[in-house]
């Protein structure tokens, strides 16, 4: 091939990428984030208000990629700044008058806002954060005028323009409904389907690798949970019929009960390939081409193969049979027009699990943040200094809700110090200060403020170059009314920008997060202790709470990255929903099965082959009703008790 010819391969090549690249961007995203400053900029210039990048700030926090994302944003937002609003006031009649046991109380309050949002649900979380982000603004601007005059003004002008940014990015995303979260839904939709049935199709493959099977059913399940958030949010989307998120919604967790019971199934078969390979291995082929044919649910069902007289002679086999008859028909039977089955259990949306320790640090680190920030102000008589304090209770606050908050703060110092400052400086003092109104003002900045919100919805690091510039770039430029272009007033901003974010990245060194590690850990100690707390007191509906337990605590570990201490947690949850759902269903055929402590204990401290040897002996010992069941026990520990060597 010619020099020529290869050059013109790998421009193809890059053309295509540059074109899959494009075409993948949220445009009418892009379009809602520069209508909406552009509304929000012109009505607070309009009402005159003294600072009307708060408004365009709060449409740059709130406006999502997905609109229905906004909505919940919104009504948490809401709430947060008028509650904030009301701290803060409460405050300011109590200790305005004394600046340090102001700033105490501020700290006090904010440490209260970062629990609240590190620990409860995704709404509330973000509520109490945009309570301490509220309360910050409103604060720390009071303590330099530290009269009731000045509280009332400086309340009522924040609360303006805040609400000018909440309603505009509101109704903006209202009024032009984004279609391209119907086609997302319809894409994600297939592809959970054809997910989970890629792993019935690893389940019948009789040599498929245990470990990478483990792999592949946690990402369905996550992917599932992904999706069924999507949906749940999709509720509060005017782009889209209630009536279809109700039918997909319920869709999703038949799925999730389809691929319920699959892992216990690829650990039986396991087993039974040890012990009758060839029978096990041919019923698994001929279902396996089954499957891969189309046909009408009923009559596909019909034409299932038959188990092999071998493998239906021994109660192990025919259990085995008996349970991927149940999930084949749970799977066909799982179709989007399905009437909603009450019988579908949906766990608990008001059951979370709260990582109460990671809490306490934060709200700690916030705490000795905003004091830190005092003593720095207070030293060195700065007079932007409370921009500081606001800086950094935005920060703490907003920052809890974060995963991998240091790595983000490193990053966002650094884009600062390298990209936004420089091209603030110049959008300031280059091209800004040559308009003569704010129209030919927005037609300078709205264009870059589209193209960073099509950055931002693109990928991990967009969403940190283009949500830091946003956001940045409002606060240094400092749309103001009228617009000031003084120098000094820039650089004192820029400084308190960057000290700001220096302070806090201290403090999250000297108080640091805890590790991924240690906090997956810590899930796993917590779960099980659960479980043990469980075990010989079940109840269908006290395993339904488990299980939502389970299902919060698993939603929370998505945003860690695949580590070793994630697959042990999630195993250990696998474990200990199949030991209680054998033990329930004894209980509901009127058998007590009860679980001794020493298996507890062997099960909670990993000593799986002490566990397994306590399982084999309590089998021999059993009646034969409860037999099956210690079998099916010991497969799951077998299968764990693999994947935990695999691991190391």
């Amino acid at each position: 091939m010619s020099q020529t010819n290869i050059q013109e391969s790998k421009l193809k090549v890059l053309l295509n990428q540059l074109g899959h690249y494009f075409a993948g961007l949220n445009y009418s995203y892009g379009l809602r984030v520069a209508v909406g400053v552009g509304i929000a900029w012109f009505i607070a210039f309009r009402l005159q208000t003294d600072k009307p990048y708060w408004s365009i700030m709060t449409v740059i926090i709130v406006s999502l990629p997905m609109q229905s994302m906004l909505v919940e944003k919104f009504l948490a937002r809401l709430i947060g700044t008028l509650v904030g609003a009301f701290a803060v006031t409460l405050l300011a009649t109590v200790a305005l008058d004394d600046q340090w046991l102001f700033t105490i109380y501020m700290a006090f309050w904010l440490s209260i806002c970062a629990y609240l949002a590190s620990i409860k649900s995704s709404m509330v979380t973000y509520c109490f954060a945009l309570c301490g982000y509220t309360s910050a603004i409103l604060g720390f601007a009071l303590s330099i005028s530290p009269s009731s005059y000045m509280v009332f003004q400086i309340t009522q002008a924040r609360i303006l323009e805040i609400l000018i940014g909440l309603v505009t990015a509101f109704f903006v995303s209202m009024l032009w409904p984004s279609h391209l979260e119907r086609i997302i839904v319809k894409q994600k939709l297939r592809l959970q389907r054809s997910n989970v049935k890629q792993l019935y199709q690893a389940l019948l493959t009789a040599d498929f690798d245990p470990l990478k099977f483990n792999k592949v059913y946690e990402k369905t399940l996550l992917g599932l949970m992904d999706f069924r958030d999507l949906i749940y949010q999709e509720f509060l989307s005017v782009s889209t019929e209630r009536e279809d998120n109700q039918m997909i919604y319920h869709y999703t967790y038949r799925l999730m009960r389809a691929m319920s019971g699959v892992l216990v199934l690829q650990s039986i078969k396991q087993d039974l390939l040890k012990s009758d390979q060839l029978a096990v291995t041919e019923y698994l082929n001929q279902l396996d081409q089954w499957f891969a044919t189309a046909g009408i649910t009923e009559k596909k069902l019909k034409r299932k193969p038959k188990a092999p007289d071998a493998l239906l002679k021994t109660a192990k086999g025919a259990e085995f049979v008996t349970k991927l008859d149940e999930k084949f028909t749970e799977f066909y039977q799982t179709r989007l027009d399905q009437p909603i089955d009450e019988d579908l259990y949906m766990p608990d949306r008001n059951i979370h699990y709260s990582d109460r320790k990671e809490a306490l640090i934060n709200s700690g680190r916030t705490f000795i943040s905003i004091l830190f920030g005092m003593f720095f102000w207070m030293e060195t008589q700065w007079d932007m200094g409370y921009i500081l304090l606001i800086l950094i209770g935005i920060i703490c606050t907003l920052g809890a809700t974060y995963p991998m908050i240091t790595k983000l703060l490193t990053i966002t110092f650094i884009l600062t110090l390298l990209l936004t400052i420089p091209i603030s400086f110049m959008l300031k003092f280059g091209l800004l200060i040559q308009a003569t109104s704010i129209v030919p003002a927005m037609m300078i900045i709205l264009p870059l403020y589209f193209i960073a919100s099509l950055i931002r919805a693109s990928s991990m690091l967009g969403f940190l170059v283009g949500y830091g510039f946003l956001l940045a770039s409002s606060f240094l430029i400092g749309f103001s009314n009228p617009m000031s272009f003084d120098i000094n007033a820039f650089l004192n901003q820029t400084f308190a920008l960057l000290v700001a974010l220096g302070i806090i990245l201290l403090i999250f060194n000297i108080i640091r997060p805890t590790s991924n590690e240690r906090k997956m850990i810590r899930f796993q100690q917590d779960i099980m202790q659960q479980f043990s707390q469980l075990a010989n007191h079940v109840s269908l509906q006290a395993v339904k709470n488990y299980e939502a337990l389970l299902t919060s605590a698993v939603q929370q570990a998505k945003v860690i990255p695949d580590i070793q201490e994630k697959s042990r947690f999630l195993a250990h949850c696998f474990l200990t929903v199949v030991i209680l759902k054998e033990q329930l269903k004894l209980q509901n055929a009127g058998i007590e099965w009860i679980i001794p402590d020493n298996l507890i204990t062997a099960i909670k401290e990993e000593r799986i082959d002490e566990a397994l040897l306590i399982v084999n002996q309590l089998e021999e010992k059993a009646p034969q009703e409860e037999q099956l069941t210690y079998w099916i026990l010991h497969c799951a520990l077998t299968s764990f008790n693999q994947f935990l060597e695999g691991m190391d």
